[in-house]
């Protein structure tokens, strides 16, 4: 039994066994896969495990063995779902793996832009702070979280985890989620996405990528919101329309926004966020932790041993329509 891994850089970071996968089948590992080589590569193989590699319909109606596709990441964007349920193959991402180390890079992306520890330290240890100089000039009018509305766009397990570590700052908390029952959690208030916008001073996008919400924040949604609020995505970079995130924070409307995933990945050199004041960017890496990816090998080993054994779990496409 083949299982082809397509892309190896999200699965066995930093000393993680990869004998949970080896246990199961003859694993095939590659670094990364072009578009061009994603058919050879599945080949004959009836399992296959992607991240950032994009699983086109094409490449999924070529692979005559397929009968499983495992995503190593919560988002599923880059797989053709629709094309693999026509062939009634399951989708199955890996839920909640990275959940505390996505929530914790949201926050250190806004305290970063609100308190400035990093860029202070860089310009001390580059020549210190001269006497009567504001050490950071252009730094945004927003400084303490205390009090401060936040609003979560997305309330699964990371978005809770952000509303955790937002009521330990004493932030007020609004979430905007249309797919989840509301009436399980009783204390936190629930409001429309254009209400979220309007009353939010920080905004967290915890939410997934689909044709509904693709660039949800474009110019528009922008226009609602606070003067001097605060964007922060920690999920995908579709979500947001770049080049009027770029003209928001050039004018001020935004006060600053912490983006950890990009439309084009790696973030290419004329992305307009790259020259975007009060802005701090970096590169897709909040799920990223020694704890996380133990947690994502023991997910993605456990989503296929469940398959082999008679029942699918984590599929997102399931059941077949």
């Amino acid at each position: 039994m083949k299982i082809v891994v397509l892309d190896r850089g999200a699965l066995g970071f930093d000393g993680v066994s990869w004998e949970p996968l080896e246990a199961l089948g003859e694993l095939v590992r590659y670094k990364k896969t072009s578009e061009e080589q994603v058919v050879e590569r599945i080949g004959d193989a009836r399992f296959v495990l992607v991240n950032g590699t994009w699983l086109t319909r094409q490449a999924i109606m070529a692979a005559p063995n397929l009968e499983w596709i495992g995503v190593t990441s919560t988002g599923y964007n880059r797989v053709d779902v629709k094309a693999a349920s026509e062939r009634r193959i399951p989708v199955c991402n890996s839920p909640n793996f990275s959940s505390n180390s996505v929530a914790e890079l949201a926050f250190a992306l806004l305290l970063e832009l609100v308190r400035g520890a990093g860029e202070i330290s860089r310009k001390v240890k580059s020549g210190g702070r001269k006497k009567g100089e504001r050490i950071l000039e252009n730094r945004i009018c927003l400084q303490e979280l205390f009090g401060k509305t936040v609003g979560i766009v997305g309330y699964g397990a990371i978005g809770r985890r952000s509303a955790a570590i937002a009521r330990g700052f004493g932030m007020n908390l609004i979430v905007n989620d249309d797919y989840i029952d509301q009436s399980v959690f009783a204390d936190t208030r629930f409001v429309p996405l254009d209400e979220l916008f309007k009353q939010s001073d920080v905004i967290m996008l915890h939410c997934p990528l689909n044709q509904d919400n693709e660039h949800m924040i474009d110019a528009d949604a922008i226009v609602q919101m606070k003067d001097g609020v605060v964007i922060i995505n920690a999920a995908r970079g579709g979500l947001i329309d770049e080049a009027a995130l770029a003209n928001a924070l050039a004018s001020g409307k935004v006060g600053g926004a912490g983006i950890d995933s990009v439309e084009v990945e790696p973030i290419e050199p004329d992305n307009p966020l790259m020259g975007a004041k009060n802005i701090v960017l970096t590169p897709h890496i909040g799920w990223s932790s020694r704890e996380s990816n133990e947690r994502l090998m023991e997910v993605v080993a456990e989503t296929l041993r469940s398959h082999l054994n008679g029942k699918t779990i984590n599929a997102v496409n399931m059941p077949f329509k």
